[in-house]
């Protein structure tokens, strides 16, 4: 391994990380609030795939984000956000209005893109994690 040969996963590993800290630092521009539920979030959100899976955690933070009302608080705004991030990760872009393509997209896989999509949200999230501990606000 030299300086012009970097480790293998090495560019897709930067990437990750560049990617995770473009959407923390999206959420660190949020109200400080929406920033403590991003973070809270985050911080489990490794634990919660590998005990849960992709589909349950997606559908957890769906759950949580309450789409189909329009006026809602910090902590489903927080959920909201981190839903958009993991769905824009897998190809879902814009899925924010409560439609839920995301869901579908994830209920339609086959098994073999379930668990690839799985091994590759899992390795951003630990990037989301240790980035939102770094650089958000947490909850008391």
């Amino acid at each position: 391994m030299t300086a012009n040969n970097p480790p293998r996963g090495g560019v897709v590993n930067d990437e990750r990380a560049q990617w995770a800290w473009e959407k923390v630092g999206e959420a660190y521009r949020q109200d400080v609030k929406v920033q403590k539920r991003y973070s809270s979030l985050v911080r489990r959100l490794p634990s919660m795939l590998q005990t849960s899976g992709l589909g349950q955690t997606m559908a957890f933070l769906f759950s949580q984000s309450k789409f189909g009302e329009s006026n809602v608080g910090d902590q489903a705004e927080g959920s909201r956000l981190l839903y958009r991030h993991l769905a824009e990760r897998f190809g879902v872009v814009g899925d924010n209005d409560g439609r839920g393509r995301a869901m579908d997209k994830i209920t339609n896989m086959s098994p073999q893109d379930y668990r690839l999509e799985s091994r590759k949200l899992q390795a951003v999230a630990e990037w989301l994690k240790r980035f939102g501990e770094g650089r958000l606000q947490t909850e008391e």
